[in-house]
């Protein structure tokens, strides 16, 4: 495992998701312990959900977008060990592209851990949702270039605009134990096209011929009672219809609604769920916010007997609160937790 010093603070670059050593400003903390001669920062295991940023929906050519990668151990699966003060970042939906924005970076979320015993630094971080782009200005020319093949993969995969034969998105970018997501609906040539792969399903295929093709659905979500109630995330956007075809339902679990024809765009989306943006109907203008994939969201969860004392999370629009036995700490923007031994 990477060394400590090199993972904290920790930046990302876009939907690649790489972190690298930031050397000026830390997120105002510090752990000392580690070959420093300063006394080791208090730790404690949680178990955790991990949903990161879903993928925009662009071009008329109206693939939908895939959701945001969902990693969790909750219940009974493997805990993290989190270290006082350690951040928690959370990716933002994708957005849409423009020549200054070419590739519309998608979220990853992630968490900076320290192991108890190897006192080595790890991260955990889901890969946001992946975004299909047919519009050759950007990026790259044609849509099979290689920089245009590489953003429809991610956490979940984007799906295929109609009439296309491409490859969908591969969900599962980069690869985890479990898998954090699944592909986009494949490209089979129909006039409808598909939806973008959820945490718990590929995304649908479009069917039918022009002009009453139906554009596929996208993958539905993973439930999680994580917080106390069950919750479903990480559902792809549905595809966008063409002439007088109808647009894909959203996956369940924030992913939007692809748009029918002339009626307006798909629908983004939904925060802090890592759903994956809906595909625009042909004859819309795509303009502003409402392709945007849904934000990310962390949730880190311990026996209130085992919780550490003074715990605490910043900034304040992220909560501390109680579910039966346990204790429960939700993310919706990054942020740091802080607790003593």
């Amino acid at each position: 495992m990477d060394d400590l010093s090199n993972l904290l603070p920790l930046t990302t670059e876009g939907k690649n998701k790489k972190i690298k050593p930031n050397r000026g400003k830390s997120f105002g903390y510090q752990i000392l312990g580690f070959g420093s001669g300063g006394v080791a920062a208090a730790s404690a295991d949680f178990d955790y959900l991990v949903v990161a940023g879903g993928g925009a929906a662009h071009s008329t050519l109206a693939a939908g977008a895939g959701a945001g990668g969902y990693r969790t151990s909750f219940p009974g699966g493997t805990k993290i060990t989190v270290t006082s003060g350690d951040s928690i970042t959370i990716g933002a939906g994708g957005t849409i592209p423009s020549p200054t924005n070419p590739a519309a970076p998608t979220g990853s979320d992630r968490i900076a851990a320290v192991g108890e015993v190897s006192q080595a630094g790890t991260v955990l971080e889901s890969a946001g949702g992946g975004t299909f782009n047919t519009d050759d200005a950007y990026p790259g020319s044609p849509s099979t270039a290689a920089d245009n093949t590489a953003i429809r993969d991610g956490g979940s995969g984007a799906g295929i605009s109609h009439q296309q034969t491409f490859t969908a998105g591969a969900g599962d970018v980069p690869p985890t134990s479990p898998s954090q997501g699944n592909p986009g609906g494949a490209g089979n040539g129909s006039f409808g096209s598909s939806g973008g792969g959820g945490a718990n399903a590929a995304g649908a295929e479009g069917s039918g011929t022009n002009p009453n093709a139906s554009s596929g659905a996208g993958g539905a979500g993973t439930a999680s009672s994580i917080t106390g109630s069950s919750v479903t995330r990480s559902g792809g956007g549905g595809g966008g219809a063409v002439n007088a075809g109808s647009g894909g339902a959203g996956g369940s679990g924030g992913g939007g609604a692809g748009g029918n024809p002339g009626s307006g765009p798909g629908t983004a989306g939904q925060a802090n769920t890592g759903g994956g943006a809906g595909g625009s109907g042909n004859a819309v203008t795509q303009t502003g916010t409402p392709f945007a994939g849904g934000s990310g969201i962390v949730v880190l969860r311990l026996a209130t007997s085992a919780a550490p004392g003074d715990l605490a999370v910043t900034p304040g629009t992220n909560t501390v609160t109680t579910t039966g036995s346990d204790t429960v700490l939700t993310f919706t923007v990054s942020g740091a937790l802080t607790f003593t031994a």
